[in-house]
């Protein structure tokens, strides 16, 4: 009886020792599996080469620094005036490899300071020494002379008075109706300040 239960005990130990190892198997087994298909789902996925991509992307940018690098663009006036062609005429003197003008049109030499000041994209600009001393008389913009210099005189510009025939002089247009043409040109701002200058009063 006793050799009985140690021979079940025997056979119960060497049972347990055979499922132990055969779990220790499957395990090993399933982990082993596992890892494989870990290592093919993480694997990375093969990426063709970009440098043919990279090259085409630094000519395209060498093309555009060297487009944008020679142009000046300059803000001019209304089609047909003066500062128009004044600026289509540099263009088209100055214009070679090394440089490009660029014409802008714009309102007129009252608004051009604004423009050169604040506007993105404006390098240069048609104004009036008058029309420089509004930007400086302006309280809401600061420091003006700090962003803008003063870079050729180009012509003398004319300012006329065309009234009635009766007219005479020019101080008889005080109180009457005087149009100084579009507000914020230069016209406008130069002729308000002479007939300010002369201390006639009139209506616009």
């Amino acid at each position: 009886m006793r050799i009985s239960l140690g021979l079940l005990a025997t056979l119960i130990a060497l049972g347990s020792a055979a499922s132990a190892e055969t779990v220790r198997s499957q395990s090993s087994t399933q982990i082993q599996r596992t890892a494989r298909r870990s290592g093919e789902v993480a694997a990375p996925a093969r990426v063709p080469s970009r440098r043919p991509q990279d090259a085409r992307a630094r000519v395209q940018s060498s093309v555009a620094a060297g487009i944008n690098a020679n142009t000046v663009t300059i803000v001019s006036g209304t089609p047909g005036g003066t500062y128009y062609h004044a600026a289509s005429d540099l263009a088209f003197v100055l214009d070679n490899e090394h440089l490009r003008v660029l014409p802008l049109l714009g309102k007129g030499a009252g608004q051009n300071p604004y423009d050169i000041r604040f506007l993105k994209g404006v390098d240069l600009g048609f104004v009036r020494m008058d029309t420089l001393e509004q930007l400086r008389e302006d309280k809401s913009i600061l420091d003006p002379d700090r962003y803008i210099t003063y870079v050729a005189r180009l012509f003398n510009d004319e300012l006329h008075v065309i009234a009635a025939r009766e007219i005479t002089d020019i101080r008889q247009l005080a109180g009457k109706r005087v149009s100084f043409d579009v507000k914020g040109s230069g016209t406008d701002y130069t002729g308000r300040s002479m007939f300010k200058g002369l201390a006639i009063r009139c209506r616009s």
